[in-house]
């Protein structure tokens, strides 16, 4: 296995390392905001009225950041091969960065209509 197949492993391990620990993050933070309403995740149903309606763009949000991220990746593959770790990891932030200005570019036209 040569040193660039190598790189790109690491760097989706720690992508994904990171993506699940951010998530982690979220889990908990919400878990905190239900124990500070003294309610459990768990007494809300899809049926009941006081349901927390969740964000229907959540989905999108998410499949900008990772369609930058992938798009970064097949970019230093294809185009630079003898790329180094900050410039991959860079052009990778760059991409996740211009898909969350996708979104609220997109989110914000769908508000104001």
């Amino acid at each position: 296995m040569n040193s660039g197949n190598f790189v790109f492993i690491i760097t989706a391990a720690l992508v994904i390392a990171a993506a699940i620990v951010f998530k982690a993050i979220l889990d908990y933070w919400g878990r905190y905001k239900y124990s500070k309403l003294s309610q459990s995740p768990n007494d809300f149903s899809n049926n009941d009225s006081k349901a927390i309606q969740t964000d229907p763009f959540s989905v999108i949000k998410w499949a900008a950041i990772l369609i930058g991220l992938g798009t970064a990746l097949i970019i230093i593959e294809i185009f630079f091969k003898n790329a180094s770790p900050e410039a991959t990891f860079g052009l990778m932030f760059s991409f996740a960065g211009i898909g969350l200005i996708m979104y609220y570019l997109l989110v914000s036209k769908r508000e104001k209509s």
